[in-house]
């Protein structure tokens, strides 16, 4: 291959060809053929060679920068347009895609080119160095870009713009903590940076901070007032400080101006999901499909509504959809969008495929290695009980479990208490973990080492933290986040009169309820059958081991006695939490309120029974069995 890359810079492009004719195919052969069919003038042979190499690289940017070359040349300049974009989306660090797309300012919209525009002066101001580690970021080798970004660091302290890039590498693998310490350091050297401003936003609304990320986003309208990015990352400020009016108004502003942004069609399908419009909000999620029609998202949105059922055209422009190139996101989203339109259509043998495909080229994106939830059993038992317990009498309400499990069902009906204010799957136990995590002794064992002070201090810091998710004078209020359930000893040191409520479904429908939903971010295991058993087995020892150091402190709520005796479990609930009853409980279904994850159309009905869905899959799910049956 060198040769033939000798050849090419040597521009003896029929001589590379013949030598490429002599190797085995291989992708880069492909590729290197369309190069060589373009300088040569053979466009139309190096689009259809293109074709062939994006069977296999559907994600690589210069596929669709050569195809944007191509048929530039041919003078179809919408197609060369539309795979410049296409480019600039995967890769946003190819300056040769970015100085073609402008020369076409008339086939863009104001926010388009100028957005363009300040990507490219973004771009050229930084070194060699920086501009590679981009470039790896956006074709996902995070760690070769950290390692770029991080020698050009150690030779230039505190560059701001070094700073920014290697906060992008870190919420990309979603180290929020560290993204975040990051853009501080450097907003400290320069209040008026603008992309690490902008950074600062997005990973303040990563983090679920939404206060801050609000006052921030709200200065950067306030300088760019017409901008759609801008505008947009505003209004998801604005909708996770739930404020929706003012967030709608926004993206209306913004659909006026540019009728054809199906990202904010989307935006405004969740925020009408989180309100309960169910309708408005598959709507809008068919808005954003009308104008583009392979956008995995917007199909999958659509299916985690539960209650919107796809037509026949739909599920034929999905099945269609999968048969074009597209990338592996996309692919994943919409494997399990079909996986639900055929469950509903109770066509299970297909639903299964698409769950089962969805699930094994999303498990290829996943770090998440087997073995690593037993690794945090050992750590807690060696560690807990500690010897000292925080004096914090704040009374929190922990909702934990498996996801999928019902957790949402029992936020909503505590919420409907006078009492008890709902909130949302908080980050924050995590984020103190993860803190705890970095100093020289590693978690939980670093806390055997701390003071009833310093616990004490753990626990105001929860409480103080947590503050910016209420909204009202409620004297209690509830954290659904499900995995605090690996952390119940550290929840019990810093804040031990808290109530932890374990909601716990059966067996096979918990895991299979994992496998057929496809997670925003976090829930790594779910996309493994063996890695779902194994996490849900030690999830069962860890709970155990719970109860037996702290007696009584756990309550257990079986989600299958929830669902056939409602009010005595709801009775137990309220008992066990010391409250009144308040029959607003048992109309759960009815209380007004924003929900924020995949089950906001279910606890809006009443109880409805899905404990048997998985016996419709019974087959193909002997897999969870005989490794139940080897656990025994």
């Amino acid at each position: 291959m060198d040769e033939i890359k000798k050849l090419l810079n040597e521009k003896q492009f029929n001589r590379a060809l013949l030598k490429l004719s002599s190797l085995a195919d291989s992708p880069e052969k492909i590729y290197l053929k369309a190069v060589c069919y373009r300088y040569l003038g053979e466009y139309h042979k190096s689009i259809s060679a293109l074709e062939d190499y994006e069977l296999n690289f559907p994600e690589n940017a210069r596929v669709y920068q050569e195809r944007g070359y191509c048929y530039e040349q041919l003078k179809q300049i919408p197609r060369a347009v539309f795979n410049f974009q296409k480019a600039i989306h995967l890769n946003d660090a190819l300056i040769s895609s970015i100085l073609s797309i402008i020369k076409y300012k008339k086939h863009l919209s104001s926010d388009e080119y100028q957005y363009y525009q300040y990507l490219i002066q973004y771009l050229k101001s930084l070194p060699p160095e920086l501009l590679s580690s981009l470039s790896f970021l956006n074709q996902g080798m995070y760690l070769k870009a950290e390692k770029l970004c991080k020698s050009f660091l150690q030779k230039h302290k505190l560059n701001i713009d070094g700073m920014v890039v290697l906060s992008k590498i870190a919420r990309a693998m979603k180290v929020y903590d560290q993204a975040e310490f990051l853009l501080e350091t450097a907003l400290e050297t320069n209040k008026k940076h603008h992309e690490a401003n902008y950074e600062y936003i997005r990973i303040l609304q990563a983090r679920q901070k939404y206060s801050l990320a609000l006052i921030r986003s709200g200065e950067m309208v306030s300088i760019f007032p017409k901008s759609k990015k801008h505008l947009r990352l505003h209004a998801i400020s604005l909708t996770g400080f739930e404020q929706f009016d003012e967030a709608i108004k926004i993206y209306d502003k913004i659909l006026q101006k540019d009728p054809n942004s199906y990202d904010v069609y989307h935006n405004l399908g969740h925020l009408y999901k989180t309100l309960g419009s169910f309708d408005s909000s598959a709507n809008n999620y068919r808005k954003a499909l009308a104008i583009n029609p392979f956008f995995g998202d917007a199909y999958w949105s659509l299916a985690n509504l539960k209650n919107a059922n796809f037509s026949k055209k739909e599920i034929n422009r999905m099945e269609d959809a999968l048969s074009q190139p597209l990338a592996d996101k996309d692919i994943i989203e919409i494997s399990f969008a079909l996986g639900k339109a055929h469950e509903d259509k109770r066509n299970f043998k297909k639903s299964f495929q698409h769950y089962k495909h969805g699930n094994q080229i999303r498990a290829k994106h996943s770090s998440y290695t087997k073995g690593t939830i037993k690794k945090e059993l050992q750590n807690a038992t060696s560690t807990f009980p500690l010897s000292l317990r925080s004096s914090a009498a704040d009374v929190p309400i922990f909702i934990v479990g498996l996801p999928r499990a019902g957790s949402t069902l029992v936020e909503q009906i505590l919420a409907s208490h006078s009492q008890i204010e709902g909130t949302r799957e908080l980050p924050t136990i995590l984020s103190i973990a993860r803190k705890l995590s970095s100093s020289e002794k590693s978690y939980p064992g670093t806390l055997m080492e701390f003071s009833q002070d310093k616990l004490t201090e753990l626990g105001k810091t929860y409480i103080e933290q947590t503050k910016q998710y209420r909204y009202t004078s409620a004297l209690y209020f509830t954290d659904k986040m499900p995995n605090n359930f690996r952390h119940i000893g550290l929840i019990k040191s810093i804040l031990p009169k808290a109530k932890v409520i374990d909601v716990r479904k059966p067996y096979m429908a918990a895991c299979f309820s994992c496998y057929k939903q496809l997670f925003a971010e976090g829930q790594e295991f779910t996309y493994s059958l063996d890695l779902i058993h194994e996490y849900y087995t030690t999830y069962i020892k860890m709970m155990e081991f719970w109860d037996s150091i702290y007696p009584n402190e756990v309550f257990l709520l079986d989600y299958e006695l929830l669902v056939n005796e409602p009010k005595t479990q709801i009775n137990n609930l309220l008992d066990y939490l010391e409250l009144p009853k308040d029959e607003s409980c048992y109309k759960f279904y009815e209380t007004n309120r924003a929900i924020h994850t995949p089950s906001s159309s279910q606890v809006r009905q009443p109880i409805y029974n899905s404990l048997n869905d998985w016996k419709n899959y019974e087959d193909n799910l002997t897999e969870l069995e005989n490794l139940r049956r080897l656990a025994q």
